[in-house]
């Protein structure tokens, strides 16, 4: 397998059209970085600005993106700071995933210099911006198919000296494709399940009867039944023939 390394500007992507499979990114996040490079993302002075830059990037994502392909999109969010510069609420650092403040202001040439700001019109001090789901919003209503939102979690994340709010430990991945159908193997993700699910499995739950309390008390016709799911009822290489045989297999 050959491996092609290509550098240069996500706006003009020099690859062929629908030439890509699968498109994995993390993107520079708003106000968190300054790459000390002219023109780049990340540092537009609203947020409104960013996700402009971010809809222009992705639209030639799409163009290289084959038709039955997928985007994993990870997205982190941003706080509003104070506008003081660092040291109060505008610490900057994207390896610790948690988006910790915001830095407001532009490059200015290759110095790295950064300019700060206030929060722009709209956000107070201390905010949090929402930056994930304006952009999974602004895709979507560029075309794209907003297919999932996956929760990356961070059972151990970066310490934050923040003490008015709980420590950021989570960030966004998006699944989105730019056809509704698209490739996506959910077998290559599946999980064993445990003996007691199986033991679950096997009770007769569709002769089960349920309770009457559904709708908040407002069920006419009867008590409810559980249902057992089509994807519950074989699995013989890839499919349950029965749930009952499926649990003496398993405890022999």
């Amino acid at each position: 397998m050959s491996i092609l390394l290509v550098r240069g500007d996500a706006r003009q992507i020099p690859l062929a059209d629908k030439s890509v499979h699968c498109v994995v990114t993390s993107p520079p996040y708003w106000g968190l970085r300054d790459y000390g490079v002219a023109g780049q993302i990340g540092l537009e002075r609203t947020p409104e600005e960013y996700i402009s830059a971010m809809v222009e990037v992705f639209r030639e994502v799409k163009r290289v993106l084959r038709d039955d392909g997928t985007l994993w999109l990870n997205m982190g969010d941003s706080y509003a700071g104070s506008g003081q510069g660092f040291g109060d609420r505008s610490t900057t650092n994207k390896s610790n995933g948690a988006s910790r403040g915001v830095r407001m202001g532009s490059s200015h040439g290759d110095s790295g210099h950064t300019e700060y700001q206030a929060p722009p019109p709209g956000l107070k001090c201390k905010d949090l911006v929402g930056i994930p789901w304006m952009l999974a919003f602004a895709l979507r209503a560029d075309g794209w198919y907003l297919r999932s939102d996956i929760i990356w979690s961070k059972p151990n994340p970066m310490p934050e000296s923040v003490t008015d709010r709980p420590t950021k430990a989570h960030e966004y991945i998006f699944l989105m494709s730019k056809s509704d159908r698209y490739y996506y193997d959910a077998g290559a993700i599946l999980e064993p399940v445990s003996l007691n699910t199986h033991m679950r499995l096997a009770q007769d739950v569709a002769a089960q009867i349920g309770s009457a309390r559904a709708n908040g008390g407002a069920k006419t016709n009867g008590n409810m039944k559980a249902v057992l799911r089509q994807s519950q009822k074989s699995w013989n290489g890839g499919r349950f023939d029965n749930p009952r045989d499926l649990a003496q297999r398993t405890s022999k």
